[in-house]
């Protein structure tokens, strides 16, 4: 399958010109870094929210409003925190 969809994918990609492609690549990039950078606080306040710690600066209490426990069971339903072994 790859070696039918590749060729065509590639062929598709390259004749967007470099003029549209430059830009889109930098969006495409700008946009998966803050997803990134969202979904990695969202889970250590989330875990800080299980260890009973209250929000201590405004992107704390933003994610508290906005990424509530149910939210983030639906965005992530399989979603489990290992227990510490100390």
């Amino acid at each position: 399958m790859v070696s039918k969809v590749y060729p065509w994918l590639s062929h598709k990609i390259e004749s967007v010109p470099a003029k549209w492609g430059n830009p889109i690549s930098l969006i495409m990039t700008i946009f998966l870094a803050l997803n990134i950078f969202v979904s990695t606080t969202m889970m250590i306040r989330r875990y800080q929210r299980i260890n009973n710690q209250e929000a201590q600066t405004p992107l704390e209490d933003f994610y508290d409003f906005y990424f509530t426990d149910e939210r983030i069971l639906k965005l992530y339903p399989n979603l489990e925190f290992l227990k510490s072994t100390k």
